[in-house]
């Protein structure tokens, strides 16, 4: 076997392949300041990453963007804040190529913690974005009553 181009073909592979997989960037966190939606230069490295990844595996169908807050300040504003947060969130993704048909964004204030609101380290795990990439199957995402009526299932 020649080696020499053997090694070529496997350094021409390594250009191609991604620079996470699919285990490392399905779940996936951002945090924020207190009281703050701006993305800072970690996040928006991470939100690259996902966009990279997404372009690079169409099998990713479905992106869900959770937003949350710590329990400081009116529970109102809490929810106005996570959905700052998460709609920033969405911009970027956008903004960095993902289809933004294929995003759904939540908000959820200060519910679901990771941790006690009890002290500032606590809190600050609270304060995030949740970005989770699903697979979904393409048969499981269509409708039965769509196949129905369109002629799919009938005999020719």
């Amino acid at each position: 076997m020649n080696f020499r181009n053997a090694f070529q073909d496997y350094r021409r592979c390594l250009v191609n392949l991604l620079p996470t997989n699919f285990d490392q960037i399905s779940r996936s966190k951002i945090h924020f300041d207190s009281g703050k939606f701006v993305l800072d230069e970690d996040a928006m490295e991470l939100l690259d990453l996902v966009a990279i990844y997404m372009k690079g595996d169409r099998e990713v169908n479905e992106v869900y963007i959770d937003g949350y807050t710590d329990d400081v300040g009116r529970k109102v504003k809490n929810v106005e804040l996570s959905k700052n947060r998460a709609e920033t969130v969405l911009a970027y993704l956008v903004s960095a190529g993902v289809p933004d048909e294929l995003i759904s964004t939540r908000y959820h204030g200060q519910h679901y913690p990771l941790a006690k609101n009890t002290n500032a380290a606590n809190r600050a795990k609270n304060r995030r974005v949740t970005i989770r990439l699903d697979k979904v199957p393409v048969e499981e995402m269509v409708d039965d009553d769509e196949i129905e009526g369109s002629g799919l299932l009938e005999d020719s």
